[in-house]
């Protein structure tokens, strides 16, 4: 007799997202996968802009396939744990409302949970690569164990805990550092494919960007060893730092340096500043010359607010990290 695929509840939380949330639906709505043999959670988290309505006629057409749920914008860990709490299936698989997955995303997540030792499977994103701008036009393609292509087995998220609400962003990464603590696997598929468009930040959104990394010094307060290769960090005595905190403390201190020697010793300065300006030609003609689109100059001072982020959640978590 023929097994039954495992029944896998989708979840998809979302906030203000009316531009793309019917076209995602309708992709998951027809995955060749058994339709009796998944659901989609859809979860509200306080839109205002009429999200919601439009996808009003494919759920009174679709009746119990899918669930709406109401969150209060607390951030898409809280959204998504009402959607876990609510979900039926031994599989749950997340995706994000400006995604539009591949009509074989679920066939190629499930085929991994065969081996009883796969806790979550991530899949791949896709997305134009060639209107990449990072990070002011930008799509989540280079990041691991992001939430808008991912599994988790219902049986490991019972175990470890669902996604921790103390997190606004990087709620992802810090639920796969302890499934892997815990000792389960996640196996990544490159056949299970989400499209994410890519996103135009202006400077405000570049800004709230930035500030993510506040996150960080929480991340790495509780997964110190696992963060510590993704974060890039060193330790120097009792402090935490990372890469481009060196980066940002070097570029600053020869800046300072020079504006010093002007000011003291014209002609050690000049020659100084010259080799800033020339470091920075040659930075410039690199960068140019490895991607066909320039970020605008500004975007350099979003090191400045990362770093300033970063000490602020040092001093809200309490774990220092620059």
């Amino acid at each position: 007799m023929k097994r039954l695929p495992p029944f896998v509840s989708v979840i998809v939380s979302f906030h203000n997202e009316s531009r793309y949330l019917k076209k995602c639906v309708q992709s998951l709505l027809d995955l060749d996968y058994p339709k009796d043999s998944y659901e989609v959670v859809l979860i509200n988290d306080g839109s205002t802009d009429g999200s919601e309505e439009t996808i009003n006629d494919i759920v009174e057409a679709e009746g119990s396939r899918i669930t709406i749920l109401k969150g209060n914008d607390r951030g898409p860990a809280t959204a998504r744990n009402l959607g876990i709490k609510a979900a039926k299936g031994e599989i749950v698989a997340i995706t994000d409302p400006d995604c539009i997955p591949d009509k074989h995303w679920l066939a190629y997540h499930i085929q991994h949970y065969e081996n009883q030792n796969v806790g979550a499977v991530q899949g791949r994103v896709i997305t134009d690569w060639h209107n990449l701008c990072h990070p002011v036009r930008i799509a989540p393609v280079l990041f691991p164990y992001v939430t808008c292509n991912i599994s988790y087995r219902a049986r490991t998220l019972r175990e470890v805990g669902p996604f921790d609400e103390q997190f606004r962003y990087k709620e992802d990464q810090e639920l796969a550092f302890r499934l892997l603590e815990s000792g389960w696997l996640i196996e990544h598929e490159l056949l299970a494919l989400v499209y994410h468009p890519v996103k135009k930040l202006g400077i405000r959104g570049v800004l709230r960007y930035g500030l993510r990394h506040m996150y960080d010094p929480l991340l790495y307060k509780k997964h110190s060893k696992t963060a510590a290769s993704l974060l890039r960090i060193r330790k120097i005595g009792p402090v935490s730092i990372t890469r481009e905190f060196l980066y940002v403390l070097g570029v600053s201190s020869f800046i300072l340096a020079t504006i010093i020697l002007l000011l003291c010793y014209p002609w050690i300065g000049f020659l100084s500043a010259l080799m800033i300006s020339i470091v920075i030609v040659v930075a410039h003609a690199k960068l140019k010359k490895s991607s066909s689109k320039k970020a605008p100059f500004w975007v350099m001072f979003l090191a400045l607010v990362r770093e300033a982020s970063r000490l602020y959640g040092s001093l809200k978590f309490r774990k220092f990290l620059l």
